[in-house]
């Protein structure tokens, strides 16, 4: 509504002025506001600041690493960037260095208004500039959300990165995509004792023997690396090592912190939940489940309720200073503080 007031305001202001068609608007109004405060930053030159490239259309619908846009009529909007240029987000200003005359700003968001029109020059990829691209819907920032964990999860597209090759990992692929764009070459791939030694430090964070070294280099079992990873991933060191990265994630301690940082009791137990579940593999909806209800479940057992000590990782003041009303608030929030962030990729606080 405020967007659509801005805009009235806007063209009564010009109302004396003859009519323009939205590429004479674009390439008189536009163009120079953003060749001007923008393109130097999201210009054609090198990659765009976070991903946004406002030289074309097309390009500009695309949008950046916090996801496409979309303007006009459909689920997205550019309340983004209005936002930004408007210096209503505490977080992104732009342009970084002053924000634009009140006359510059109407004319950006009259030109979001007529649905972000480029002259046919910078249409992009041959589209009308009336033309928008049909997007898969997700939820953005204009719909009070924004990030990776609301981006509906789907495969990337890969024919452009695998190019004609036909063994190439998709990982790989998109590696060498990355490396390609900046003008890199891959490093030489490593002969077979360095990658012993790198599959070791990985997957259990111990470096190999070398008697274990040696016993591999003379097995001419062409399963033999197959083998190595199952073995490896079998191996209890496995669960120790990466069970340790879950441990961080959840904020881990064996003390309630504050100034007496008493010792928390049986939360070992815990820790060693974590280490066995990694060594079980464990399904992740499980895992998930028994840290956040294992005391609830209908089935619970004595492993779902210890994974339920996830429960009392919080700090724990014990002679809080506001009261002990306060304090137990403060623990609760930091539990659904660290819950938010470690299982939902939000900050909520």
């Amino acid at each position: 509504m405020v967007l659509h007031l801005l805009t009235s305001l806007f063209c009564a202001a010009v109302a004396q002025e003859p009519p323009v068609d939205d590429a004479a608007f674009y390439a008189r109004s536009v163009q120079p506001i953003l060749a001007e405060h923008c393109f130097e930053c999201h210009g054609d030159e090198g990659r765009p600041k976070a991903g946004l490239r406002l030289t074309s259309r097309s390009a500009f619908l695309a949008g950046g690493d916090s996801g496409p846009v979309q303007v006009g009529d459909g689920p997205f909007d550019a309340s983004a960037l209005l936002e930004a240029i408007g210096y209503e987000d505490e977080f992104l200003q732009m342009p970084p260095n002053g924000k634009l005359s009140a006359d510059s700003l109407a004319i950006l968001r009259d030109w979001i208004a007529r649905g972000a029109p480029y002259d046919a020059q910078s249409a992009g990829d041959g589209a009308a500039p009336g033309d928008a691209p049909a997007e898969q819907h997700r939820i953005t920032r204009g719909d009070g959300l924004t990030g990776w964990a609301y981006r509906p999860v789907a495969a990337p597209d890969l024919s452009q990165a695998l190019g004609s090759s036909t063994d190439a990992h998709p990982i790989d692929a998109l590696v060498r995509a990355k490396l390609v764009e900046r003008g890199l070459a891959p490093n030489p791939r490593a002969d077979e004792a360095t990658l012993v030694r790198r599959v070791y430090l990985d997957l259990t964070g111990l470096a190999p023997s070398p008697e274990e070294v040696a016993a591999y280099l003379g097995n001419d079992d062409p399963q033999k690396w197959a083998e190595l990873i199952e073995r490896l991933l079998a191996s209890p060191q496995y669960g120790e090592r990466w069970g340790r990265h879950w441990l961080d994630v959840v904020r881990y301690a064996e003390t309630n912190g504050f100034e007496r940082d008493s010792n928390k009791p049986h939360i070992w137990r815990y820790r060693d939940w974590v280490v066995d579940a990694f060594n079980a593999d464990m399904p992740y909806d499980e895992f998930v489940r028994d840290q956040l209800a294992g005391d609830e479940l209908p089935d619970r057992d004595r492993s779902s309720i210890i994974g339920s000590g996830y429960l009392r990782l919080s700090q724990w003041d014990d002679e809080p200073g506001a009261g002990p009303l306060q304090g137990r608030y403060d623990v609760l929030d930091d539990i659904v503080s660290t819950t938010s962030q470690a299982f939902l990729g939000s900050t909520i606080g």
